[in-house]
C-alpha cells in the first residue's frame, strides 16, 4: 500500500475491518481489552507505590546512607532494601 499514491489503500483498510471483525465474532477483542485493563490496574497500582515510597520522609531520609554503603560494600543490597522497607511500612 502506498499512501502516497494511495494503492492498496482500500484492500488494507478492508483486510484490517475483516480482522477486527473477526477478533470481535470470536470474543479475542473484549478478551484482550480485559487482560489490558487488569494489566494497566496492576501498574497504576505500582507507580502509586513507587510514588508513595519514593515521597516517605524516612526512606527519603535513609536511601542517600544506604546507597553509599551497599556501593562502598559495607552492606548488601538486600539488607538495605529490608532496611528501606521497614521504614516505608512502620507507622
Amino acid at each position: 500500500a502506498s499512501a502516497r499514491t494511495g494503492m492498496g489503500v482500500d484492500e488494507v483498510w478492508n483486510a484490517m475491518k475483516r480482522f477486527r471483525e473477526l477478533m470481535t465474532a470470536n470474543g479475542e477483542l473484549q478478551a484482550r481489552r480485559r487482560e489490558q485493563s487488569l494489566e494497566w490496574m496492576t501498574a497504576l497500582v505500582h507507580d502509586e507505590l513507587a510514588r508513595r515510597f519514593d515521597e516517605h520522609p524516612e526512606v527519603r531520609y535513609l536511601m542517600p546512607d544506604l546507597r553509599r554503603k551497599v556501593s562502598d560494600g559495607r552492606i548488601t543490597a538486600v539488607n538495605a532494601a529490608s532496611q528501606l522497607m521497614q521504614a516505608f511500612t512502620t507507622v
